[in-house]
């Protein structure tokens, strides 16, 4: 794990005009394992979940989930899925899509 991640959180504020707008918060910065996924398992995954190109392993952290998103080498991916591996939930792998805008 020697890949820094940044996991964000969206939250809606209001501008000036009372307007809603998104806002996304850094609310951990950690280590992790970036593994681009191809052949089988690529084709095994999207039967189970669309769109799924990349996995992030990392500590397991509360709380994490799949309105959240992983900034890594300043691309941006929604996370579709955090499943709780190793034991005691030592870890967590985040399942994510390609590169999303900032909506």
């Amino acid at each position: 794990m020697r890949e820094r991640i940044e996991l964000q959180a969206r939250s809606v504020t209001r501008d000036a005009f009372g307007a809603e707008v998104a806002v996304w918060t850094t609310v951990h910065t950690v280590y992790a394992e970036a593994q681009p996924i191809a052949g089988r398992e690529f084709v095994s995954l999207r039967q189970a979940q669309s769109d799924i190109d990349i996995r992030f392993r990392i500590r397991y952290l509360p709380g994490i989930d799949t309105a959240m998103r992983v900034v890594w080498r300043e691309r941006t991916y929604p996370i579709r899925s955090a499943l709780n591996v190793g034991a005691r939930d030592a870890e967590l792998e985040l399942l994510c899509s390609g590169e999303m805008g900032d909506a």
